[in-house]
C-alpha cells in the first residue's frame, strides 16, 4: 500500500511543503551566520611581532593589554 501511495504523489506528514520549507531555512540561516562570523574573524587584525623578536617580545605582543595596577 505504501508503494501505491507514493506513486499517486502522497507525501508523509513530515514532508509537507510548509514544513519542508522551514527545515531548509534553519540550516541555511546557520550556514549564513557561520560564514558571516568567519569573515568577521578574518577582518580582525591579529598582533604580529617582528621576525627577529625575542621570546619576551612575542609574549608581550600576544598577551594583550595588562590589568591596571
Amino acid at each position: 500500500m505504501t508503494i501505491n501511495l507514493m506513486a499517486r504523489g502522497a507525501t508523509a506528514p513530515l514532508l509537507r511543503a510548509g514544513h519542508r520549507r522551514r527545515l531548509l531555512t534553519i540550516p541555511a540561516l546557520a550556514g549564513l551566520g557561520y560564514t558571516l562570523s568567519w569573515v568577521a574573524g578574518l577582518a580582525v587584525p591579529a598582533p604580529s611581532p617582528g621576525f627577529g623578536a625575542t621570546g619576551a617580545g612575542i609574549v608581550a605582543a600576544l598577551s594583550g593589554p595588562g590589568r591596571p595596577r
